[in-house]
């Protein structure tokens, strides 16, 4: 698995191991489909609403694994997120690093923003939803780098240096330079200007969001990498062998069709049957259903370049062709007669009911299967553990 693939794994699997849950990421609105710098998704709002706000170095857990809860925090935003001028004030500390609300606000903005659209009171109580969500995986997020760079500095403080560099230099190759593209812009100062005039973010803000996810998704992967190496050819086979019940297909048929009718344009009906016959002769030697299709299909199924209705029992369309294509292998092809004319089907592919054989495929999907539930395990095991061992004080601000 390359790094960047990775990293968008972990990003996933990090929200689902610590979350549980899946939410809408933060849009960008102007440059639409520009890279998320936000956190993961959060997780869902905390069971505990009376949980104190200062949480201290906590007890393990037996299993190391119970997802941590989330603490209280302000159940609005504060005021100046309304009037689009954010101060610089604390959200919470962790080990005595701040994490200011205007990171929050970077994090968190546009669904924050969005929010304006809901009534009263829904609006502040989605608001304050999403606000203490984006705080919690902030203070998740810097007890992984604190460790990372404690770890790091053990080495060499070049090396937490280094680490920050290579942030840098990624989110200028990969990021920067397509947010320039989508808004349309020459150089970075002119990215600037853009997204504070154009969307009420600063640059260098959405950037220190970005490098840090970064620093922490390439973190966690070198935590995690030995435990994936562990997931190899025995225990994909076990995997299979007690799971059987997810390897079960039905009898299943991707087919193309194309339709010949039997109308005027023929002298007789035999005719209109004898070039759906040629057409399928064709087929069998080799010529592109799709362009057949496009070409001599007088039904809809050109609309969908060849591509026939229905894959399963009871599915099919039209009905008659059901037994015929069942009955038929890969590659092969036949007509099938109806009142009104003839239908050229052709399977592509035709599955079996019965378990899913145990091929390269098969095992490929196992092992991501494993790969992904073990990265989720792990990372969970490491924050939670992280979060345990760290102090973390919330700190209540205005309504």
């Amino acid at each position: 698995m390359s790094r960047q693939e990775w990293t968008a794994t972990a990003l996933v699997a990090f929200a689902l191991a610590i979350c549980g849950c899946t939410t809408s990421q933060p849009r960008w609105g102007a440059i639409d489909g520009a890279p998320p710098v936000s956190l993961p998704p959060p997780r869902a709002q905390g069971d505990r609403p009376d949980a104190p706000s200062v949480a201290r170095s906590q007890k393990p857990e037996a299993d190391g694994l119970k997802t941590p809860e989330t603490p209280p925090l302000p159940m609005a935003p504060p005021a100046d997120l309304v009037t689009g001028t954010p101060a610089a004030r604390v959200g919470a500390t962790v080990n005595n690093e701040v994490i200011l609300r205007e990171e929050v606000i970077a994090a968190a903005g546009p669904q924050l923003m969005a929010c304006r659209e809901l009534p009263e009171p829904e609006c502040s109580q989605r608001q304050a939803e999403i606000w203490n969500l984006a705080l919690g995986q902030l203070v998740e997020r810097e007890v992984v780098l604190q460790d990372a760079f404690t770890r790091l500095t053990k080495g060499s403080k070049s090396q937490v240096a280094k680490f920050k560099e290579e942030a840098a230099e990624e989110f200028n190759k990969t990021t920067l330079r397509a947010w320039m593209k989508r808004a349309d812009v020459k150089s970075e100062d002119d990215l600037r200007e853009f997204l504070t005039k154009n969307q009420g973010l600063s640059l260098d803000m959405q950037r220190r969001q970005w490098e840090r996810n970064f620093m922490m998704t390439e973190y966690l992967r070198n935590r995690i990498h030995p435990f994936i190496d562990q997931v190899g050819p025995q225990q994909i086979l076990e995997y299979y062998d007690k799971h059987p019940e997810e390897f079960e297909r039905a009898d299943a048929v991707q087919w193309q069709d194309l339709f010949v009718l039997a109308d005027e344009k023929f002298p007789t009906r035999a005719d209109a049957h004898r070039l759906a016959e040629q057409l399928a002769q064709r087929a069998r030697g080799g010529e592109d259903f799709a362009k057949l299709a496009e070409k001599y299909d007088n039904g809809d199924s050109s609309f969908r370049k060849g591509d026939g209705i229905g894959v399963k029992h009871g599915e099919i369309k039209p009905a008659e062709a059901e037994n015929v294509l069942f009955q038929l292998k890969d590659g092969e092809t036949a007509v099938v007669e109806l009142e009104k004319g003839f239908h050229v089907v052709r399977v592509v592919k035709r599955d079996y009911a019965g378990q899913t054989p145990f091929d390269e495929k098969t095992q490929k999907q196992i092992k991501e299967k494993l790969t992904n539930e073990t990265t989720q395990v792990e990372m969970k095991r490491i924050v939670n553990k992280l979060k345990r061992d760290a102090v973390i004080v919330y700190t209540k601000g205005e309504n």
